[in-house]
Formats: structure tokens, C-alpha cells, sequence
């Protein structure tokens, strides 16, 4: 049985250029899956950083009175 699958994957390849080629392909995915990700974290800091001013403009308001208050 361990014969057979690897002579069964031996002849999936047609020589070097299908590897060499399927090694390209690899790198591609790669290239594309990192720049996925980055993206992801760069998305999830941008809605976190928008998130974050919301929360500051609701809280600013009463802030500033206290401050105001404070200052008579």
C-alpha cells in the first residue's frame, strides 16, 4: 500500500517544470495569504482605532464640563 501512494504521487509529476511550477504557484499563495493578513490586522486596528474616537466623543462632552465646572 506504501509503494502504490508513492508511485501514485511520482506520477502526478511530469518531470522538473510541473514541480518547478507548482513551486511558483506555492510562492504566489504564499505572497497572497500574507498580504490577506495584513490586511486582516490592518482592518481590525482600523475599526478598533474608530471604535476607540467614538468612545472618546461620548465621554468627551461630559469631560469637558467637569472641567469647566471645575474652572469657576
Amino acid at each position: 500500500m506504501r509503494n502504490s501512494f508513492f508511485e501514485e504521487f511520482e506520477g502526478s509529476f511530469n518531470g522538473t517544470e510541473d514541480f518547478e511550477e507548482m513551486f511558483n504557484n506555492t510562492e504566489q499563495c504564499s505572497d497572497d495569504v500574507r498580504k490577506m493578513i495584513i490586511d486582516a490586522i490592518a482592518t481590525v486596528g482600523i475599526a478598533t482605532m474608530g471604535f476607540l474616537v467614538i468612545a472618546a466623543f461620548k465621554k468627551l462632552p461630559p469631560m469637558v464640563a467637569d472641567i469647566i465646572g471645575n474652572l469657576r
